[in-house]
């Protein structure tokens, strides 16, 4: 509102100052691409860590031939980021648009209603791919949309399912070495986890160095989402703790407060204190994690990558391992794999409201939503960066990045020369995954050819094919929209709550504090800090993010 008053007052000085001097109404195609016959220079800035030269990066070369967009590009530390985007705002000079604006819904819902960016939905005729996108999956409208209304920025979205779901594996070696079968809850985890430990599993001669459950809070942290789905939480969590979910009836409850977590954290307590657990469960930095992984010390664990990164090993190392998928206990006899949305927390893209060029950059936005927009966002150009080759295992066709002389790996081509890897990247990830997660026949999804060249997706891939497995929509607490007020209140609660729940995680977990005598004394202290409040705020968004979905 700052910014609309102080636009309204200066329409008086109008004629005695140098006004913003837009581009004529016919400098761009309303349809078809180029999007301008005659080049245009645009400004755009973001966060992005990896120092490049723009002009050199084929993308960049392209977006110019093919659309008519020069694009002047500022880059910043994600450190210095914050510091230059505030700097831009209180000097009224953002670039065109931002490429990588890592904004908060908090912060664009202000910055946005004040008139600093552009509403996409005003220009509806420009935007049909966008608002295809939207049509096909409202979730994804539903998490850029403003409590008023307006769609002010997009998110960065990742469409293969198998790079969204909790990646948990077990050791395929150590299971054979210690005579056990794949275990499919709880209670069959638990005596495998005890043999690894007893067992020698890793057959080094060293019956005591086995890491059996591999949970540590950096770098393997992922592992309690596979446990928290036994005990029947439809969670996507890396932390454990502050976990919002609803119940049958659509009642929102903090997960934590409930008898099936305490369960979950009883099971931790006892793997903590009789080792299955490391001692520095909670204290090891992830090099020193990867280091254990390298070392063949980790028995079962979840990772955000995969078991031959977590190794430093190539990927034909991952048919060591088994996909870990719908554990089972006595709260949860149905076993299901929880799928998020891949909706990242932050907007990606917006377009500033000074730019003389919006009716371009609303189009070029657009275009990151066609097939072509989501496929360049990851891999580049057909023909340019990749080609479409035809894999005989797979029986399909898949997205083959080029090697050129002078780089080391397709992945080191894709990130230093073909694309981005960052800006203007909507879509993250090789959409041809889909193809394996999808339509592979299961009887070739343990092929040896194809488990070394797909690794880890062919391992969860076959996981998630399991008799009597449901695969269900992740509870969708990215998607949801907090009104101004909301969002002042949450802003205490949620970093409150965080800070307090983070320490009784780990506490009930070490045994510092007892789950029988102090687990009263712990609602307690949720319920002073505001659980009853912070609660509410998350059942006004659910009812909200419902009723906009159906």
């Amino acid at each position: 509102m700052k910014r609309i008053l102080a636009m309204a007052l200066t329409l008086c000085l109008v004629l005695s100052l140098a006004p913003v001097v837009f581009a004529e109404g016919d400098y761009y195609n309303k349809e078809g691409y180029r999007i301008c016959d005659e080049e245009i220079t645009v400004t755009t800035a973001g966060s992005f860590g990896l120092k490049v030269i723009p002009e050199d990066i084929i993308a960049w070369q392209q977006w110019r031939e093919r659309f008519g967009l020069k694009f002047d590009m500022t880059f910043y530390s994600g450190e210095d980021w914050k510091t230059q985007l505030n700097l831009m705002f209180a000097s009224d000079e953002l670039p065109d648009i931002l490429c990588d604006a890592s904004m908060s819904n908090a912060e664009m819902t202000d910055y946005g209603s004040q008139g600093y960016f552009v509403n996409l939905l005003d220009y509806p005729e420009l935007i049909p791919n966008f608002l295809a996108y939207c049509d096909e999956h409202p979730e994804y409208r539903a998490a850029c949309t403003s409590p008023d209304g307006a769609i002010y920025g997009v998110k960065m979205v990742i469409p293969c399912t198998v790079n969204k779901i909790a990646r948990t594996f077990i050791n395929r070696e150590w299971l054979e070495r210690v005579g056990k079968e794949q275990p499919f809850t709880i209670d069959e985890l638990y005596d495998v986890l005890v043999a690894f430990k007893e067992q020698d599993a890793n057959g080094n001669g060293d019956p005591n160095d086995e890491v059996a459950l591999g949970y540590f809070s950096a770098g393997t942290g992922r592992t309690v989402n596979a446990l928290l789905v036994a005990y029947g939480f439809n969670v996507n969590t890396y932390s454990g703790y502050n976990l919002i979910q609803a119940d049958d009836e659509g009642k929102i409850y903090l997960a934590d407060t409930s008898e099936p977590y305490k369960a979950f954290l009883t099971f931790m307590h006892k793997c903590y204190a009789e080792g299955l657990i490391a001692e520095e469960a909670f204290t090891l930095t992830g090099n020193e994690v990867n280091a254990l992984c390298a070392a063949d010390r980790m028995g079962f664990y979840a990772t955000g990558s995969a078991p031959f990164v977590m190794s430093s090993q190539d990927i034909t190392t991952d048919a060591a391992w088994l996909g870990v998928i719908g554990l089972t206990s006595e709260y949860n006899d149905k076993p299901f794999l929880p799928i998020p949305s891949g909706i990242q927390s932050n907007f990606k893209v917006a377009i500033s409201a000074d730019s003389p060029y919006i009716e371009a950059l609303v189009r070029w936005v657009d275009y990151l939503f066609t097939a072509e927009g989501q496929e360049q966002a990851f891999s580049g150009y057909e023909g340019v960066t990749f080609d479409y080759k035809f894999d005989e295992v797979l029986q399909a066709n898949v997205i083959e990045i080029y090697v050129p002389e002078g780089f080391g790996s397709k992945d080191e081509f894709r990130q230093y020369k073909a694309t981005f890897n960052g800006p203007f990247k909507v879509f993250d990830g090789d959409l041809t995954r889909n193809v394996l997660w999808y339509d592979a026949p299961t009887e070739i999804l343990t092929n040896e050819d194809l488990v070394a060249k797909w690794g880890w997706m062919a391992l969860l891939t076959y996981a998630s094919r399991r008799e009597g497995l449901e695969h269900v929509t992740c509870f969708p607490t990215e998607c949801f929209t907090f009104t101004e007020e909301e969002l002042n209140k949450l802003a205490t609660l949620s970093v409150d709550l965080d800070n307090y729940l983070s320490v009784a995680f780990a506490d009930f977990i070490m045994g510092n504090k007892d789950l029988e005598a102090d687990w009263a004394a712990h609602i307690a202290t949720l319920e002073s800090i505001g659980l009853n409040e912070y609660v509410a705020i998350y059942q006004a968004a659910y009812d909200r993010y419902v009723a906009a979905n159906q």
